[in-house]
């Protein structure tokens, strides 16, 4: 019998001892693996902690953006619910888009947004922001003015309130809601019907009148759309842009084109504008021909041609059943013609006008009797109820006829004050409109509707004491001053050489006691 050998190779004698080594471990390896105890296999643990990635996010909220620091690439927002502020980091993976889901850029997105935002809570982190599909914004929004307190407004005809934590922008950083006055442009933001950010968008400057004395009682109209009737020494808040500033009394009329810059004072010296009389023949067409037609209080007899003097007169016209028509007029030519359309509205017997009686007009757009306007008898036609139909827009100026039941200062209006006439008990009402709440101060330019005389009784303002005060633009005195206690809304204006002029609206109630008010101290002009 032969018997095999290996072969005397020691490589190969090498590679055998080997694969007996591995053939053994595989061994013990199986053995263990099926007859040993198991050992459990160690999970990670659950820490809740997400990665600061792109996408991921751990918390959300609805809120006001308040502050862009782009320097430190920060962003300061307000919780709405809470009424907190906080403050998240933002880099190139944050996103940013509008209410419809369409991508923006940082620069696009302004303070006083109300958006909803995706982000990191441990490492204040935003991840997103959205313009919030849910929220509304108002912009050109202008006379503003608010009542209950100051915490309600009308935005076409949908009532607001404003949130107590509500953030006011002002041309100079942040500010509070008696920064807010009726001439300044402003952009309203909020959710539902709570107002949460008012942004002033564009602010207002003053004119004052110089050697006017002449004209005192006439009339004063900057631009198309606002009338004052002038006082000594007046001083009026205005919308900051160009105009054209109308002054007439008594015949007597001048122009000039002036700048309104913010927070700045513009005077205009009036004593080269008082000329000899000029008088102008106008002819009114009135429909209904019952109507009453009243020229600067007085009533007329519109059947005949009347003669009026060049420069701005006030115009109502009344006829039982029919709306009332308001206008302020300017003569401007030596003959013209007025066309009067009221709107029929019913027979009720409250709509009715007695000769002795004038309804109290406040304001509307001026009509130009001359040859600025575009009509073919070279006059503006008056017709309707005097409410444009664009009354929805707050930017758009509304007229007003005020009984003495219901004080009717329209939203999106600036109010002149008005000669004092015998008010109609009768005059169609308009709706009731925001008022200002009497203990906060307000800013403002809206003048002032006095309703109810509470006798014995005054306003009494009381700081910053040694400040020109003037009341609806008319001066009153050096503060601490006070003035006859009658119930409506009024403009309060402080001024001193080398500071800086502000003005409040404030609201009068009908009780019967002393107001009185403690304004800021006036800010130095450096």
């Amino acid at each position: 019998m032969q018997m095999h050998r290996f072969p005397k190779n020691e490589k190969l004698r090498r590679y055998g001892r080997r694969g007996v080594k591995a053939a053994c471990l595989l061994c013990m390896v199986c053995a263990l693996t099926s007859c040993g105890p198991k050992t459990p296999v160690q999970q990670p643990q659950q820490t809740g902690f997400l990665p600061a990635l792109p996408g991921n996010y751990d918390s959300m909220d609805t809120a006001v953006l308040v502050a862009k620091d782009t320097d430190n690439g920060k962003l300061t927002f307000l919780n709405l619910e809470l009424g907190k502020y906080y403050t998240l980091n933002y880099d190139g993976a944050t996103t940013y888009a509008d209410r419809y889901d369409q991508a923006l850029s940082l620069a696009q997105v302004t303070e006083g947004s109300v958006v909803d935002v995706t982000f990191m809570r441990e490492q204040k982190r935003l991840n997103s922001l959205q313009v919030s599909p849910e929220s509304f914004s108002y912009d050109q929004v202008s006379n503003l003015v608010m009542d209950d307190g100051g915490r309600h407004i009308d935005l076409q005809n949908e009532s607001y309130t404003i949130s107590k934590d509500a953030v006011v922008f002002t041309q100079d950083g942040r500010g509070e809601l008696m920064d807010i006055n009726p001439a300044d442009t402003l952009t309203i933001a909020g959710t539902g019907h709570t107002v949460y950010s008012v942004r002033i968008e564009k602010g207002h400057g003053y004119l004052r009148l110089e050697n006017a004395s002449y004209f005192e009682g006439g009339w004063i109209q900057i631009g198309e759309r606002i009338v004052y009737q002038v006082t000594k020494d007046m001083l009026l808040a205005v919308p900051e842009g160009s105009y054209t500033v109308t002054v007439s009394n008594k015949g007597s009329t001048g122009s000039e084109k002036v700048t309104i810059a913010r927070n700045q004072e513009i005077r205009l010296d009036a004593s080269g504008w008082i000329t000899e009389p000029v008088y102008g023949k106008v002819v009114f067409t009135v429909s209904p021909d019952t109507a009453k037609v009243y020229i600067d209080g007085d009533l007329i007899d519109a059947s005949r041609p009347q003669e009026l003097s060049y420069g701005i007169h006030q115009m109502v016209a009344a006829a039982e059943g029919y709306e009332t028509v308001s206008r302020y007029i300017r003569v401007a030519e030596e003959k013209a013609n007025l066309n009067i359309t009221l709107e029929y509205k019913g027979t009720e017997s409250e709509n009715s006008v007695s000769e002795n009686e004038t309804p109290t007009i406040l304001s509307d757009e001026p009509a130009v009797i001359g040859p600025t306007i575009l009509s073919d008898e070279g006059a503006y036609t008056i017709s309707g109820n005097g409410i444009p139909t664009t009354a929805k827009d707050p930017s758009v100026p509304t007229p007003v006829v005020t009984v003495p039941t219901e004080p009717t200062p329209q939203m999106g209006q600036t109010i002149p004050t008005v000669p004092t006439v015998p008010t109609v008990p009768t005059t169609p009402a308009a709706t009731p409109t925001p008022s200002v709440n009497p203990n906060v101060a307000q800013p403002a330019t809206v003048s002032s509707n006095d309703v109810v005389s509470t006798d014995g009784y005054r306003v009494y303002v009381d700081a910053p004491a040694g400040v020109e005060v003037y009341k609806d633009g008319a001066y009153i005195g050096i503060s601490p001053v006070s003035f006859v206690k009658k119930q409506g809304i009024y403009t309060i204006t402080l001024r001193r050489d080398g500071y800086q002029t502000r003005s409040y609206t404030v609201e009068i109630d009908d009780e019967k006691n002393n107001v009185n008010y403690s304004f800021s101290e006036l800010v130095e002009i450096r």
